[in-house]
């Protein structure tokens, strides 16, 4: 009997601690798409679930087009009809995190939950000149809201998103390499609830919003009605992954 119990007690001794590979390793990868290029580590927590954090910036990105506005809208006398060249521009730079849930542990295929914490105001647009027949503190009038340029003569408008935007989505490939390089493909989407058009008041010192009942010039309206509808924002990405540890 004792020696059936030192037997038993040498197998137990022997016998490898069980690998729940918590934590254990880390990964370092760049990715590129359509949130721009990409940085970000990740670790494992079990076969079935991986964290990832990082930073997506957006490479500058502009156009231009051109906007109608009113000037003097309050002296009937002075009152005119203006045009004026605009800059539109993305500005992009959001943090995520993000985990990986891989429902079978020996594929690379996933589905992703998380969140992107970033700028308010992505997409942003200014006039490129001085506007025409506004004098040092007076305001201009596109469609029926009242915006006044700064000291330099410039007025801005930006697309405004919630700043937390959660993610959902799914992709193949693994973020923490089995061995030391690994790439991976992911779609989703970031759930940006409804966009809205706004334009800072140097009077109530606030970003005030521009609804469609305010405006009166037709690209503008339409713009508004396209901003309106975006309420999701796609995400598509390539990376490539380092295991480092």
């Amino acid at each position: 009997m004792t020696c059936l119990l030192m037997v038993a007690g040498d197998a137990l001794a022997q016998k490898k601690p069980l690998d729940l590979k918590i934590l254990n390793h880390l990964s370092a990868g760049v990715g590129v798409g359509t949130t721009g290029v990409s940085f970000e580590l990740a670790t494992p927590c079990t076969n079935f679930i991986a964290f990832r954090t990082g930073i997506n910036f957006m490479p500058k990105f502009s156009y231009k087009t051109d906007l109608d506005y009113t000037a003097h809208p309050d002296d009937p006398v002075r009152e005119s009809r203006e045009n004026v060249d605009i800059k539109a521009k993305i500005q992009m730079l959001d943090w995520k995190l993000l985990a990986d849930v891989y429902p079978i542990p020996f594929t690379g295929f996933h589905v992703t939950g998380g969140f992107y914490l970033g700028t308010d105001f992505p997409f942003r647009a200014h006039n490129t000149k001085e506007l025409a027949g506004v004098e040092p503190g007076e305001g201009i009038e596109i469609g029926s809201v009242f915006v006044r340029p700064d000291e330099n003569g410039i007025a801005r408008m930006n697309v405004a998103t919630k700043q937390v935007r959660p993610y959902v989505g799914l992709g193949f490939g693994r973020a923490v390499p089995n061995r030391r390089v690994s790439f991976v493909f992911d779609i989703g989407a970031q759930l940006w609830g409804e966009p809205c058009l706004k334009t800072y008041s140097y009077d109530e010192h606030k970003w005030v919003k521009v609804g469609k009942g305010d405006v009166d010039d037709d690209d503008l309206n339409d713009a508004i009605d396209v901003i309106k509808k975006i309420v999701v924002y796609p995400v598509l990405n390539l990376r490539i992954n380092f295991r480092a540890i």
